[in-house]
């Protein structure tokens, strides 16, 4: 039997190496990005500086849990320096971009 080149899109293959027992935690951090940019924008909206910090706070807690997850947490920075091959990357990349601009926000 001659495995196909498109059949590994189709079958079921695992990433056992981020994926046991840590997807709870990127699912948990996927809820406070949402949960966080939503309560800073509301904030920045009604003028509310408690809020915008909380949301910041938010953010920050959602840096750490994305850093959870990984085997070899101190070798992060080769993820950054590939941003068009992974969408963590880019996630990563932007939440490092929003709590940078939100201290300088906050701070003004």
């Amino acid at each position: 039997m001659q495995i196909k080149p498109f059949e590994f899109m189709v079958k079921y293959t695992s990433n056992t190496r981020w994926a046991e027992g840590s997807g709870a935690l990127i699912a948990v951090a996927f809820f406070l990005g949402g949960i966080s940019g939503g309560l800073y924008l509301m904030s920045l909206y009604f003028n509310s500086l408690l809020g915008m910090f909380i949301g910041w706070l938010l953010v920050l807690l959602v840096g750490i849990v994305d850093m959870a997850p990984l085997h070899k947490p101190l070798r992060f920075w080769r993820m950054l320096l590939r941003p068009n091959t992974s969408w963590i990357a880019r996630g990563f990349i932007f939440i490092v971009f929003f709590i940078g601009c939100a201290a300088l926000q906050l701070a003004y």
